[in-house]
């Protein structure tokens, strides 16, 4: 999936989509500050600000 997610989103780079592979795998949200994982289909995001 990890694979599939990085040539559909080309602006991932292999460990986000590892990570975001794992994510929607699991059906769990990421806690982050990235901004870029909003565009993600399906993907639960919550935005952590500093």
């Amino acid at each position: 999936m990890a694979g599939e997610l990085k040539c559909k989103y080309k602006f991932l780079s292999m460990v986000d989509a590892i990570i975001i592979a794992e994510a929607l795998t699991r059906k769990i949200f990421i806690y982050t500050t990235e901004t870029h994982f909003k565009d993600v289909d399906n993907l639960k995001v919550k935005k952590i600000n500093y």
